[in-house]
């Protein structure tokens, strides 16, 4: 068993995260500190072991909890080899010159060794699902467009007029009848059908009709178009064009990426873990503090949240904020992207292809 342990313990080529953060907090803890003396190394130390520490419990955890559903003794086992580890780690560590340098080195290792195991699990939990469920394949000259609703009407408003207001939703058919389906609903935030979108449009529609006022022209558009497919994940836009009369006209570009092996829109959550989407959110409220917007308009950190409108650039990660989400409305649609190298590590291991370098 400890044999099937250290296989897959195996070391990946690239650098952790857990390793590669961890280095660069113990050098910059003795960069403050100013010295290099045993006193300033065993503090950086504690401090860096701290860290490695957060993620083996992540990973450990995560690791168990997978044995514990597919196979109990592999579990069961698995927590005695981690409790073994850390009872030889402090016994090895108690006869050292520097004990606490000692900790931070065996930790960094655990922590490496535990993350590329989550990793290998989930690349043999991926490959045995493609093996079962090969992945879908989209092409352009399949893709059709399908308005589901498309009205517009000629209004009297306010003794004013007339204007026309419009109504539209259009979206793709790819020939994958699940992914069809699941572009129905606005985001693909849920399955419905085509009946009950065209039923709540026309509802809408009518309502807003009967209390409209003002003395220009009303619009409410959205089309979802396909753009390209990379290996298992389907990408599409969604176009939205709104403006119900005022000084303001959304025109907002939204990207969707469908995961076509888990049917799922790749979300925050689905992008990161909870530690690393932490990580992500530190480094968005640094760019935004350090932006133009962000030195003119200050806002509480607590008040900040992580954008869940996100692409992938040429630039880095880029979050999307709509028009007052985030700032007041005079500020318009702002954006704060992350750059390649800091976002990277940051990424799932699955989901890191995703991301566009400029050459």
């Amino acid at each position: 068993m400890k044999k099937l342990l250290l296989a897959f313990a195996i070391a990946i080529a690239y650098p952790t995260f857990a390793a590669d953060r961890g280095e660069v907090l113990y050098q910059q803890c003795l960069e403050q500190a100013g010295t290099s003396s045993e006193t300033a190394k065993a503090t950086c130390a504690d401090k860096t072991s701290d860290f490695y520490k957060k993620y083996i419990t992540e990973y450990y955890l995560e690791i168990f909890d997978r044995f514990q559903k597919t196979n109990p003794v592999i579990a069961s086992n698995f927590e005695n080899a981690q409790k073994e580890w850390i009872a030889n780690r402090n016994k090895e560590c108690k006869t050292k010159d520097n004990p606490s340098l000692c900790l931070m080195q065996q930790n960094e290792q655990r922590a490496h060794e535990l993350e590329t195991m989550k990793d290998n699990l989930s690349l043999a939990d991926e490959t045995a699902e493609k093996e079962s469920n090969p992945t879908e394949v989209i092409t352009h000259d399949k893709v059709r467009r399908v308005y589901i609703f498309d009205k517009r009407e000629i209004v009297e408003g306010d003794g004013y007029g007339p204007y026309a207001v419009t109504y539209s939703f259009s979206t793709v058919t790819t020939g994958i009848q699940w992914l069809d389906d699941f572009l129905l609903a606005p985001y693909g935030e849920k399955k419905t059908t085509r009946e009950e979108i065209k039923k709540e449009m026309e509802e809408d529609f009518q309502e807003y009709i009967a209390n409209i006022g003002g003395i220009s022209e009303h619009w409410n558009k959205s089309s979802i178009t396909f753009d390209e497919q990379k290996h298992h994940i389907a990408v599409f836009t969604n176009h939205i064009e709104q403006y119900f009369g005022g000084n303001y006209i959304i025109d907002a570009y939204h990207k969707l990426y469908i995961d076509l092996e888990k049917k799922l829109l790749l979300s925050l959550d689905s992008l990161f873990t909870p530690s690393n989407l932490a990580q992500a959110k530190e480094l968005l409220w640094n760019t935004f503090q350090n932006s133009e917007q962000g030195k003119e308009f200050t806002i509480e950190k607590s008040d900040f949240e992580i954008s869940g409108d996100f692409e992938f650039t040429p630039d880095g990660l880029e979050f999307k904020y709509g028009q007052g989400s985030l700032l007041p409305s005079v500020f318009g649609p702002v954006s704060y992207t992350i750059p390649n190298e800091k976002i990277e590590l940051l990424l799932k291991p699955e989901y890191r292809f995703l991301l566009i370098y400029d050459i």
